[in-house]
Protein backbone atom coordinates (compact mmCIF):
# COMPACT_ATOMS: atom_id res chain seq x y z
CA UNK A 1 0.00 0.00 0.00
CA UNK A 2 1.69 3.29 -1.25
CA UNK A 3 0.92 6.58 1.02
CA UNK A 4 0.36 9.14 -0.67
CA UNK A 5 3.05 11.78 -0.59
CA UNK A 6 2.47 15.12 0.98
CA UNK A 7 2.22 17.39 -1.92
CA UNK A 8 -0.94 15.26 -2.92
CA UNK A 9 -2.38 15.84 -0.01
CA UNK A 10 -1.38 19.72 0.34
CA UNK A 11 -2.77 19.93 -2.69
CA UNK A 12 -6.26 18.37 -1.94
CA UNK A 13 -6.67 20.43 0.90
CA UNK A 14 -5.88 23.45 -0.71
CA UNK A 15 -8.55 23.15 -3.17
CA UNK A 16 -11.26 22.33 -1.23
CA UNK A 17 -10.44 25.62 0.84
CA UNK A 18 -10.55 27.32 -2.25
CA UNK A 19 -13.77 25.73 -3.50
CA UNK A 20 -14.95 26.47 0.34
CA UNK A 21 -13.83 29.86 0.27
CA UNK A 22 -15.36 30.43 -3.17
CA UNK A 23 -18.77 29.19 -1.97
CA UNK A 24 -19.03 31.11 0.86
CA UNK A 25 -18.08 34.15 -1.48
CA UNK A 26 -21.52 33.50 -3.43
CA UNK A 27 -23.33 33.09 -0.78
CA UNK A 28 -22.19 36.21 0.88
CA UNK A 29 -22.97 37.98 -2.22
CA UNK A 30 -26.69 36.41 -1.79
CA UNK A 31 -27.19 37.18 1.24
CA UNK A 32 -25.95 40.80 0.88
CA UNK A 33 -28.67 40.87 -1.79
CA UNK A 34 -31.32 39.62 0.45
CA UNK A 35 -30.63 42.18 2.95
CA UNK A 36 -31.08 44.53 0.11
CA UNK A 37 -34.36 43.35 -0.84
CA UNK A 38 -35.03 43.18 2.99
CA UNK A 39 -34.71 46.97 3.43
CA UNK A 40 -36.54 47.61 0.91
CA UNK A 41 -39.84 45.42 1.74
CA UNK A 42 -39.37 47.77 5.40
CA UNK A 43 -39.36 50.49 3.39
CA UNK A 44 -42.67 50.07 1.55
CA UNK A 45 -44.32 48.24 4.50
CA UNK A 46 -43.41 51.94 6.49
CA UNK A 47 -44.74 54.01 3.46
CA UNK A 48 -47.60 51.35 3.04
CA UNK A 49 -48.99 51.90 6.58
CA UNK A 50 -48.39 55.55 6.36
CA UNK A 51 -50.51 55.54 3.12
CA UNK A 52 -53.52 53.51 5.40
CA UNK A 53 -53.62 56.29 7.93
CA UNK A 54 -54.24 58.82 5.45
CA UNK A 55 -56.62 56.68 3.59
CA UNK A 56 -58.39 56.28 6.99
CA UNK A 57 -58.69 60.13 7.39
CA UNK A 58 -59.52 60.51 4.11
CA UNK A 59 -62.39 57.91 4.50
CA UNK A 60 -63.56 59.63 7.73
CA UNK A 61 -63.69 63.19 5.82
CA UNK A 62 -65.82 61.96 2.96
CA UNK A 63 -68.08 60.12 5.55
CA UNK A 64 -68.36 63.98 7.30
CA UNK A 65 -68.96 65.34 4.21
CA UNK A 66 -71.86 63.12 2.69
CA UNK A 67 -73.59 63.64 5.78
CA UNK A 68 -73.13 67.65 5.36
CA UNK A 69 -74.03 66.96 1.75
CA UNK A 70 -77.74 65.21 3.06
CA UNK A 71 -78.35 68.03 5.65
CA UNK A 72 -77.67 70.76 2.56
CA UNK A 73 -79.97 68.52 0.28
CA UNK A 74 -82.62 67.98 2.66
CA UNK A 75 -82.65 71.64 3.68
CA UNK A 76 -82.75 72.67 0.01
CA UNK A 77 -85.52 70.64 -0.52
CA UNK A 78 -88.04 71.70 2.07
CA UNK A 79 -86.85 75.25 0.91
CA UNK A 80 -87.92 74.51 -2.73
CA UNK A 81 -90.94 72.73 -0.79
CA UNK A 82 -92.00 75.92 0.87
CA UNK A 83 -91.30 78.35 -2.24
CA UNK A 84 -93.88 76.35 -4.35
CA UNK A 85 -96.43 76.08 -1.54
CA UNK A 86 -96.12 79.70 -1.04
CA UNK A 87 -96.58 80.80 -5.03
CA UNK A 88 -100.24 81.40 -6.12
CA UNK A 89 -100.95 79.77 -9.05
Amino acid sequence: MNIPTPWIVVGIVVLAIVVLVATLLALAGHVRTLGLAVRRTRLRAEQAQKLQAKIEDTQARIAGLQEKVAVVSATAEELKAKRLAATPD
